[in-house]
């Protein structure tokens, strides 16, 4: 405010100022301050910086994401770091993350632990099977694990995410998974991504399995999978679609990953 910075309107596009993301990794303390803006350098930017991380030294890194279109999410097109290594570590169960900017991780990491144990509950994986997991992100639910099955192969449609699953993994010298770049659609009708699977876990955004992606999954026929959904709405449409096409559905489960809010996340186990 006292360097008269505009803020940016979503009503006429005018402005520079979009959003300030503070992020906090609850197991080792480190903050992420991720500035978004529109196109530009943020004026006073070094006394920004030095005022800041002397007044809150547990901030570990500083980025600036600018973000040029029309659409109102604190994510960027391009990203300069300001200061630090750009990233934050977490912790999730043993293993250790790096956290960035624009690579989507659960915000709430003593939940995220909750979530990941149900899931691996219901679906009960074993030494020597083959894990698909779809919607990998970051590699979160993979990486975690890879210790109970023999192999685990992840689909991402976000470059960004698969880079940072790849850094997460070597991070963890995990040996027994991989990932792979491209949406799930399109990937699922190759063999490696049908063939021999023995268990799958979803994990998909708030709209749920695209169309195409259902179609083809429904078609190959996993034997037993964990769904994970952030929108009970389309976790119900798609949950009525697989049982139409011969699925049972097992348990159930609500997780307050969002307290003080509305919105859940729920985990269900399918087989047929």
């Amino acid at each position: 405010l006292s360097a008269g910075i505009p803020v940016y309107n979503v009503a006429t596009h005018d402005g520079f100022m979009r959003f300030l993301v503070i992020r906090e990794a609850k197991k080792t303390g480190q903050i992420m301050l991720n500035i978004v803006t529109t196109n530009g350098e943020i004026p006073q930017i070094d006394r920004l910086c030095d005022e800041a991380t002397k007044k809150f030294p547990q901030i570990s890194t500083i980025v600036h994401n600018i973000n040029n279109s029309k659409s109102n999410i604190a994510r960027g097109e391009s990203e300069n770091i300001l200061y630090g290594k750009g990233y934050i570590s977490e912790k999730v169960f043993d293993y250790n993350f790096r956290i960035y900017a624009n690579s989507f991780f659960q915000t709430n990491t003593l939940q995220a632990e909750r979530l990941y144990e149900l899931a691996y509950d219901i679906l009960q994986p074993k030494k020597e099977e083959r894990l698909l997991d779809l919607y990998c992100g970051t590699g979160t639910i993979g990486i975690c694990a890879s210790g109970m099955v023999k192999e685990v192969i992840g689909i991402e449609l976000e470059p960004s995410a698969i880079q940072a699953a790849c850094e997460n993994a070597k991070l963890n010298d995990i040996n027994n998974i991989s990932f792979h770049i491209g949406s799930v659609q399109e990937l699922l009708g190759q063999d490696q991504f049908c063939r021999n699977i023995d268990c799958l876990i979803i994990d998909p955004p708030r709209a749920g399995l695209h169309p195409k992606a259902l179609k083809k999954f429904l078609e190959i026929k996993y034997p037993r999978l964990v769904y994970i959904s952030c929108n009970p709405a389309t976790f119900a449409r798609d949950a009525s679609l697989m049982i139409q096409s011969g699925y049972k559905i097992g348990r159930v489960v609500p997780v307050d990953m969002f307290p003080h809010t509305m919105h859940i996340e729920l985990v269900a186990g399918f087989c047929l």
